[in-house]
């Protein structure tokens, strides 16, 4: 339950217990509309993406992204979770329809976005941890799977950053509010896009692809931020 998540760790906060990650930032993460209006604003590259509560907008949907297939999100979800690729406009009615009517929600929000063909289930992950980039990997999907996610079975190796495609990792942890994150980025025609900002990144298979100990460097930063604070008591 997200709600109840983002509950306890904002009375975390207000008990006054150091976190990384505060419950603002963390609900932005986890609400992937938020994400890309966020990520928009600060003007960061994010695949073409529409936005839909009803079956009524199917027409307009695709007559501005283009033709199928396309990739339909759930404003909430992680791990691949709440992502389905569409084949066809039957395909995208038929899970439009199955998702408003089983949605808690009156009127759920549903992105609706452009497939990258040339990526071929690749797409990156890059752990941001205090403003530095620690990490990154490549993930590639299984077969007959499009999501590239490692719990999804997917493959994991190293891979070399462009500086572009750092800059846009480090501003979209920027951007979100996050001191620990994990940035997706894939790789298109028109340059690297964002595909998702995760607030509570899994470190298995990005410690398994770099061999960094993507942990220790969490521990680094809980340890400086305190030295800081107790620094900044002396000084006061």
């Amino acid at each position: 339950d997200v709600d109840m998540h983002l509950a306890i760790v904002k009375h975390l906060q207000l008990m006054g217990i150091r976190l990384f990650n505060k419950s603002l930032s963390i609900s932005r993460a986890k609400n992937k509309l938020r994400t890309f209006q966020i990520l928009m604003h600060h003007k960061l590259p994010v695949p073409d993406t529409i936005v839909v509560n009803s079956v009524q907008y199917i027409d307009e949907a695709i007559t501005s992204l283009g033709r199928f297939p396309l990739i339909m999100k759930l404003s909430q979800g992680s791990f691949g979770n709440g992502v389905s690729i569409l084949e066809s406009k039957r395909s995208m009615r038929s899970m439009l329809d199955l998702v408003i009517a089983s949605s808690q929600s009156h009127s759920p929000h549903i992105l609706i976005q452009e497939y990258v063909r040339e990526a071929k289930g690749t797409d990156m992950r890059i752990f941001v941890v205090g403003g530095k980039i620690v990490a990154a990997m490549e993930r590639k999907a299984s077969r007959g799977e499009f999501r590239a996610n490692f719990q999804k079975g997917g493959s994991v190796s190293i891979v070399d950053l462009t500086d572009i495609e750092k800059d846009i990792a480090i501003r979209s942890a920027e951007a979100l509010g996050l001191d620990v994150a994990g940035v997706d980025i894939i790789r298109t025609q028109n340059g690297p896009k964002i595909l998702e900002v995760n607030s509570n990144p899994g470190i298995q298979g990005i410690t398994m692809a770099s061999g960094i100990d993507v942990a220790d460097t969490i521990i680094q930063l809980a340890e400086n931020k305190c030295k800081n604070e107790r620094r900044k008591v002396l000084v006061e």
